[in-house]
Formats: structure tokens, sequence, C-alpha cells
């Protein structure tokens, strides 16, 4: 039983790797620098 749980774990592991997009951090990371400029400019 433990290792079909092992094997499902690892499954949805990989599922997730796959659909995991990092550009998505980057882009929320440049618009908080592009708010936090504005709002030092001001």
């Amino acid at each position: 039983m433990g290792a079909v749980l092992f094997a499902l774990v690892v499954i949805l592991t990989m599922i997730a790797a796959m659909t995991f997009d990092p550009r998505l951090t980057w882009d929320r990371e440049r618009e908080n620098k592009i708010k936090e400029l504005r709002l030092d400019g001001n």
C-alpha cells in the first residue's frame, strides 16, 4: 500500500512540475518593481 501511495505522490509531483510556469513568477515580480518605482517617483 505504501508503494502505491508513494508512486501516486511522484506522479502528482511530475504533473505539477509540468504545469508550473516560472515565467508567471517573474512577470509578477517585474510588475511589483514597476509599482515600487512609480510610488518612489511621486
